[in-house]
C-alpha cells in the first residue's frame, strides 16, 4: 500500500498509488468491536473529540473537557497522558494528527495554536498565534499532515485552510460563504494521495452540511452533500477521513451516524443513530481509520469512542 499520507483525526489518510493491490472494505458488514473510556482510574471521558491512529496502531484521543491527550497501545490499553502548559485560560485540544516518528500535532482551540509534543509528550514546537492573518488562527478545530509534512490547519472561525511548510509561505484558502470554495465553519479536514488525481484534501463544511474536496493548491475539485437525514445527506458534519481506497468515512454528528462514500461523493452506506447503547452515537466528533479499515470515532455526549471494523 506504500507510505501513509498522514494519520490523523481527524483522519487517517492514506497513499493510492496500488490501490488495486488494496482489498475492498465491504461496509455493508462492518461490525462494532469495542468500546474505549477508562485511563487513569476513570470510568469514562470527559469529552472525546480529536482521535488519531499512530503509525504502529497506537490510539491517540483528545479529551476536550479533561484538558489531556491519552495514548494507548495496539491492544487499546492505556499508556500515558500528554498534559498542556496552562496559559491564562484553560486549554482546550480539539483534532489532533500524528507523524510516522510519533509526534503528535494538536489545534488547541482556544489558545489559536497548533502544538507539537513528541512521542513521550514533551512540548517541542508551536504553529500560529490567535488572530485573522496569515499563519494566524480562530478557534482553529483540527489539523492533518500532508504526503511531504505539510502542517493543514481547519482554521474554523476565520473560515478557510491554512497549509504551513518549513520555509516556504503559508498557502491559505476558502472565506465566509456558501459557493465552492468558500466555508461556514470548517471543522475537519483528510489528506489522500490518490494516484491520478494527486494529492486530495477532503473538508467538512459543517453549516453548510456538505463535504468539499481541493488539491494541495486549494484549488476545488468537487462538492458534495446536502442538508437532510436521508443516506447521503448531512446534518452538521464534523469528522473525516480516507480510508485505503481512498473511500471516505464522515461523522455525520447531528443525525448521530457514520456514513461512508467513495472517492467521488457517491454514497455507499451508513451506520447508527442516536442512543446509548454499543452501536448508538450521541454527538460523534473526529474520527480515525487504520490501513486496516479499523474505524475509531470519538462519540462525544457518551463520553466514550467507539471501534468498528
Amino acid at each position: 500500500m506504500g507510505l501513509k499520507c498522514n494519520t490523523s483525526s481527524n483522519a487517517s489518510a492514506f497513499p493510492g498509488s496500488q490501490l488495486s493491490l488494496v482489498p475492498p472494505i465491504d461496509y455493508k458488514t462492518i461490525k462494532f468491536q469495542k468500546s474505549i473510556k477508562k485511563f487513569e482510574g476513570y470510568t469514562s471521558f470527559s469529552g472525546p473529540w480529536g482521535i488519531s491512529f499512530g503509525s504502529k496502531g497506537n490510539l491517540h484521543i483528545a479529551d476536550t473537557d479533561a484538558q489531556k491527550i491519552l495514548i494507548y497501545d495496539e491492544e487499546d490499553t492505556f499508556v500515558r497522558s500528554v498534559i498542556f502548559q496552562q496559559q491564562t485560560d484553560k486549554p482546550y485540544p480539539r483534532g489532533l494528527a500524528v507523524n510516522p516518528n510519533g509526534d503528535i500535532y494538536i489545534a488547541v482551540s482556544n489558545y489559536g495554536e497548533i502544538q507539537v509534543f513528541s512521542s513521550q509528550g514533551i512540548p517541542t514546537r508551536k504553529y500560529g498565534t490567535k488572530g485573522t492573518g496569515v499563519s494566524q488562527f480562530l478557534l482553529p478545530r483540527s489539523v492533518t499532515l500532508g504526503p511531504n509534512m505539510e502542517v493543514i490547519v481547519a482554521d474554523t472561525e476565520n473560515h478557510r485552510i491554512q497549509i504551513l511548510t518549513d520555509g516556504d509561505a503559508p498557502r491559505v484558502f476558502g472565506r465566509r460563504g456558501k459557493e465552492n470554495g468558500e466555508f461556514i465553519y470548517p471543522i475537519c479536514v483528510a489528506c489522500f494521495v490518490h494516484p491520478q488525481a494527486g494529492t486530495v484534501l477532503a473538508v467538512t463544511d459543517c453549516d453548510n452540511h456538505r463535504i468539499q474536496m481541493f488539491n494541495l493548491q486549494g484549488e476545488h475539485i468537487r462538492t458534495f452533500g446536502t442538508l437532510g437525514s436521508g443516506p447521503g445527506q448531512l446534518n452538521t458534519p464534523i469528522g473525516i477521513g480516507f480510508d485505503s481506497r481512498g473511500n471516505m468515512i464522515v461523522a455525520d454528528s447531528r443525525n448521530n451516524r457514520i456514513q461512508i462514500f467513495d472517492f467521488n461523493g457517491k454514497y455507499i452506506h451508513h451506520f447508527g443513530q442516536k442512543g446509548q447503547t454499543e452501536t448508538d452515537f450521541d454527538d460523534p466528533k473526529c474520527l480515525a481509520v487504520d490501513k486496516n479499515g479499523r474505524i475509531a470515532v470519538a462519540d462525544f455526549r457518551n463520553k466514550r469512542v467507539q471501534i468498528y471494523s
